[in-house]
């Protein structure tokens, strides 16, 4: 155990990180560790204990944070890969009983077919009596049925202007929100130092020191967090609109001319699902930010929203339901960057 007054010092890598011969791709797992590693931010692990290193850090607190964050939010795993696997899986649904489509190929006297298959009725989990659809059916209604969700250049010009508008006095108080959280994260730094000044004189006990700084390590996640939730990236939400709203006018045309992983790519970044029965698409039900933006009152209700006055909206809330693509158009709609 360090005695007190010691001084832990680093000025070389890491010990997880070596120079063991050529390069390597860096796998997931490496990424995993480099990025929960707080060295990065100037700090060393010693006898069980976080303490301040000479080296220079390589990112700041509030970035490093909002890692921790994120990590903490993601709970699953990525999606099962499974075998005859179709680009519109997890996208298509039977419209009588809502259980998933799923692909299956079988022989007959002329070659090889493929359907999609009622997974309700084919597990006989009810008394659906959806037969098989035919794939290629099902694929050339999805293809058409994107030209009918396509919007008109005045139409976006209109609904541009005033979602900016709207998303403007939304987010009209998330600075100051945003400089509290920024706020605490040093505030919990500054107290980090404190611990690791008291240890050193001998104030406080090594477990005591352990015990704090679990504590600040946990609450600088959440100020972290508050952060990432509270910070407005203008940039990113205009190219983010920019390119939803590009899309929604060329929906035909981009869904024609894509490749079977882009296909699926644009059916999950816009549907949640698609009902299908044997004469074709039913009904959609679409995610956001395009339920929003592809609303047919949309304009009606951002107009009806804009005209209220800041009493009224203090008194009533603001109507999340018609800004909600504002949280959609945040770094988070990685799928819509260009």
């Amino acid at each position: 155990m360090t005695k007190p007054g010691k001084i832990i010092t680093a000025t070389s890598t890491p010990s997880t990180i070596r120079e063991t011969g050529p390069a390597k791709p860096l796998t997931d797992r490496h990424v995993h560790t480099i990025l929960h590693n707080p060295f990065y931010v100037g700090l060393i692990t010693w006898g069980g204990a976080q303490h301040h290193g000479r080296h220079e850090p390589l990112v700041d607190i509030d970035t490093f944070a909002k890692v921790q964050a994120v990590f903490d939010s993601h709970r699953q795993g990525p999606e099962k890969q499974r075998t005859h696997n179709h680009y519109l899986r997890s996208t298509i649904y039977c419209a009588r009983c809502e259980s998933r489509l799923v692909y299956t190929k079988s022989r007959g006297r002329g070659g090889e077919y493929e359907y999609f298959l009622c997974l309700g009725r084919h597990q006989k989990r009810n008394d659906c009596d959806l037969p098989g659809v035919r794939v290629d059916a099902v694929e050339d209604a999805i293809e058409a049925y994107y030209s009918t969700i396509e919007l008109a250049d005045s139409t976006i010009s209109r609904i541009h202007e005033r979602l900016v508008t709207g998303m403007k006095r939304v987010t009209s108080g998330a600075d100051q929100r945003a400089r509290a959280a920024r706020k605490r994260v040093t505030d919990l730094e500054a107290e980090r130092r404190k611990l690791l000044q008291a240890y050193t004189a001998g104030a406080i006990d090594l477990d005591l020191l352990k015990e704090n700084q679990t504590r600040i390590t946990k609450q600088i996640a959440d100020a972290g967090a508050s952060l990432a939730a509270t910070e407005v990236h203008w940039e990113t939400i205009e190219r983010n609109l920019q390119a939803a709203l590009g899309l929604a006018k060329h929906f035909g045309t981009a869904y024609t001319r894509a490749n079977k992983q882009t296909r699926r790519t644009l059916n999950q970044a816009i549907f949640e699902a698609i009902y299908i029965d044997v004469d074709g698409i039913t009904n959609t039900r679409l995610a956001q930010p395009f339920a929003g933006l592809l609303a047919d009152d949309l304009l009606e209700r951002l107009d009806q929203e804009l005209t209220n006055t800041p009493a009224r909206r203090t008194a009533g809330g603001v109507k999340d339901d018609v800004l909600v693509e504002v949280t959609g158009l945040e770094p988070a709609t990685s799928t819509l960057r260009t």
